[in-house]
C-alpha cells in the first residue's frame, strides 16, 4: 500500500490526478489522490468537495489526468487550523 501524504500546514504539493477516491476509513472522510508519479495525497472530503464546486467547477471524475495544486493556508488568527485551497497548475508546475 502506498504512503499517503497530507500536506501541512503552510505547505503545498503540485501532481497529476491519477484517479481520486473517497475514503470513509477514518473519523472524517477524505479523498486520496493518485498521482502520476506514484504518490498517494490526501485530503478532508468537506474541503475538496467545495474546491470542486467553486473555484474549480469540476467533478472528481474530471480531475483526472489535470494537474492540480493543493495548498494549507494557516487561518488569521489561528495558526493551528488551516484553509485549503485548489488550483489547477500547469504539468510543469509538479
Amino acid at each position: 500500500m502506498p504512503e499517503i501524504t497530507k500536506p501541512a500546514i503552510g505547505e503545498s504539493v503540485t501532481f497529476t490526478v491519477k484517479s481520486g477516491r473517497e475514503n470513509t476509513t477514518g473519523k472524517w472522510p477524505e479523498y486520496h489522490f493518485a498521482t502520476t508519479d506514484g504518490r498517494t495525497i490526501a485530503a478532508p472530503k468537506a474541503a475538496t468537495d467545495r474546491q470542486l464546486e467553486k473555484p474549480l467547477k469540476l467533478t472528481l471524475a474530471q480531475l483526472v489526468g489535470e494537474t492540480i495544486t493543493i495548498e494549507r493556508v494557516p487561518q488569521d488568527g489561528d495558526s493551528t487550523k488551516s484553509w485549503w485551497n485548489f488550483a489547477i497548475a500547469t504539468p510543469a508546475d509538479a
